[in-house]
């Protein structure tokens, strides 16, 4: 969800050889760091259960820091559409991050929602829980 490519004109050779155009992909800053368990704590308790299986955990840390960008991503959406709508921010005033969740949320906003409706149903939500697996 988190892109944008930017051409940049490189004009730093000498005017032998003629300029050309270098394509560089920027990318946001991605979820928020997550802070380590509490030892002792449940979370704490249950990675260090499943750390016996090695991939197991690597899809648990997966899921939970995509969880956290998404739930960072819908809350800057909101929070960035409710300043464009009131006019309290022009869009030429948001930064990169905020116009890359604007633009790209707002279509993706609508499937994340049906998808997870979709999951909620006993049988459809396990038959799609089940190919993804």
């Amino acid at each position: 969800m988190h892109s944008l490519s930017r051409i940049l004109l490189n004009r730093n050779q000498v005017l032998v050889q003629p300029a050309y155009l270098v394509a560089i992909r920027h990318t946001s800053a991605g979820p928020p760091p997550s802070t380590p368990a509490k030892e002792g704590s449940l979370t704490y308790k249950y990675e260090k259960f499943i750390g016996k299986w090695p991939k197991v955990l690597e899809l648990h840390r997966t899921v939970l820091e995509g969880s956290r960008w998404c739930f960072a991503d819908v809350k800057m959406y909101f929070r960035t559409r409710k300043a464009v709508t009131t006019g309290q921010k022009k869009l030429s005033d948001l930064t990169v991050e905020e116009l890359e969740t604007l633009v790209q949320s707002g279509s993706e906003l609508f499937k994340m929602l049906t998808l997870i409706v979709i999951l909620q149903i006993p049988g459809p939500g396990d038959i799609l829980i089940l190919m993804f697996i």
